[in-house]
């Protein structure tokens, strides 16, 4: 795994990895896993694809009030 995806992956992870409505960092990790293999028969920006599986969650409603607060730490 490159750098940034470590870091992408380790900061998800503290931000998911207590979650209890199923959006947590296991569920984020089978979506990365089903990004990898979709991406292997597709030509994509497969950095892109899989930096968008990590962070799917990070902003949703169901896992945070602030949505746009969660945006701005994102960034």
């Amino acid at each position: 795994m490159d750098r940034n995806l470590k870091a992408i992956s380790e900061f998800v992870q503290s931000e998911l990895g207590h979650e209890t409505s199923g959006h947590d960092y296991q569920h984020i990790k089978r979506v990365v896993n089903l990004a990898k293999l979709i991406l292997a028969g597709e030509s994509a920006n497969g950095e892109l694809v899989l930096i968008s599986a990590y962070l799917h969650d990070v902003i949703d409603d169901k896992v945070t009030d602030n949505p746009a607060a969660k945006r701005k730490l994102s960034n």
